[in-house]
């Protein structure tokens, strides 16, 4: 397995096959950086354009074209416990270009993963009652994130007041919306 920082900076490399156990927002994020073909970011207007497939000329039907996508650099299986969608939980706004451009990348999901152990041939998952191994030479775990409160209590305990906000207040099904939120409400109120 390889640590997070080290394979995100590139001090280390992020393998052929990749499996990453959980779909939620950070699951997605991690699949959209290590499926993201190479050199392309940043993109320019004409980028942008070619690979959404928009005739800027309007000279498609729609003012659509054919959408121009590099091949991905490697293969990515995401994995997630429950059996809901894939992505489900993902923001109305965005979640739909994440889901769309991880479609177009070919990465795999499976849903009703129970995690098994991971070896040299991958990620051994239970799926539907049926043993099987994800090939995997990375691996990379989004899942089981909790509340951090150490720092806003050893600060009230200095008679220091502390909100807690986002995910160190409530780490389960994080939601940007309500981080927001509350962060705008604790500024307001200073």
């Amino acid at each position: 397995m390889i640590a997070y920082p080290d394979a995100i900076l590139g001090k280390k490399p992020i393998g052929n096959r990749v499996a990453i156990m959980g779909s939620g927002g950070i699951g997605f994020d991690m699949a959209e950086l290590v499926s993201r073909p190479q050199g392309s970011l940043p993109v320019g207007i004409g980028g942008f354009l070619a690979h959404w497939g928009i005739d800027a000329a309007h000279e498609s039907p729609g003012g659509l074209g054919g959408m121009h996508r590099d091949a991905p650099p490697r293969s990515v299986t995401m994995l997630q416990r429950s059996d809901s969608r894939p992505g489900k939980s993902l923001g109305l706004t965005t979640g739909w270009v994440v889901r769309a451009e991880l479609k177009s990348r070919a990465v795999e999901h499976i849903s009703a993963a129970t995690y098994g152990r991971i070896d040299d041939h991958g990620l051994h998952v239970t799926v539907n009652g049926d043993s099987r191994i994800v090939p995997a030479d990375t691996v990379i775990v989004c899942i089981g994130q909790e509340p951090e409160s150490a720092l806003a209590t050893a600060l009230r305990t200095l008679g220091i007041p502390a909100e807690l906000i986002g995910g160190a207040d409530k780490a389960a099904g994080l939601d940007a919306l309500r981080a927001i939120r509350q962060g705008y409400e604790s500024g307001r109120s200073l």
